[in-house]
């Protein structure tokens, strides 16, 4: 994280921003801990946990969602609407082919990562906000908590400056759970098939 925000001290005028310069992960590694010892490497945990426990719940929820009325759309579009007999069976298809597969996986990932993405932004914003600053920064040595964090957020840009970087934070997610998810099911469907040819 403060590798990725290096360098915009300059041209951000947030005071809060590290000062130290980082030439890589291990220099990075190094500085911190000097700072501000072991636990400055573990700054953010509590609230990392608070953000990626229903971070998780709703991304799964709403994957399974979208990825069921999806496929309702599209049996009901080729069963009822084309009349599809040969793919088709009781109002469901049967056999999708690879490419519809792979494109209903990827688009209710896409789904699921928005739905996730805007209820816990404020969330990962704050955790990251937390773990970008230098001790050094914040005044007098004092470690920030949660609640400072928001508080100076809200006074820079109002509660919309929690949603800051949602759209590229959509778009990483989307990236990451599309590829993670058929691989999944990639791996799944392929282990079912071998199970089946060894039976």
């Amino acid at each position: 994280q403060r590798l990725m925000v290096q360098g915009s001290l300059a041209t951000s005028g947030f005071s809060s921003l590290p000062t130290s310069n980082y030439v890589n992960g291990f220099d990075a590694f190094r500085k911190i801990l000097c700072l501000d010892g072991v636990r400055g490497l573990y700054r953010g945990f509590g609230i990392s946990a608070l953000t990626y426990a229903p971070s998780s719940a709703v991304w799964w929820g709403t994957y399974s969602i979208a990825h069921r009325l999806i496929w309702d759309g599209i049996g009901c579009y080729k069963c009822k609407w084309k009349k599809d007999t040969k793919t088709c069976e009781n109002g469901r298809v049967l056999e999708p082919n690879p490419l519809c597969l792979f494109g209903v996986q990827g688009v209710s990932a896409a789904l699921a990562s928005g739905a996730s993405a805007l209820m816990t932004m404020p969330l990962d914003t704050i955790k990251t906000r937390l773990q970008v600053l230098d001790g050094e920064a914040n005044g007098a040595g004092r470690r920030p908590t949660g609640m400072q964090t928001l508080r100076d957020l809200v006074k820079e840009g109002g509660f919309a400056a929690c949603y800051r970087g949602l759209g590229p934070r959509w778009a990483s997610m989307s990236m990451s759970a599309a590829t993670m998810i058929t691989t999944y099911e990639l791996l799944k469907r392929l282990s079912t098939k071998h199970q089946e040819n060894l039976a």
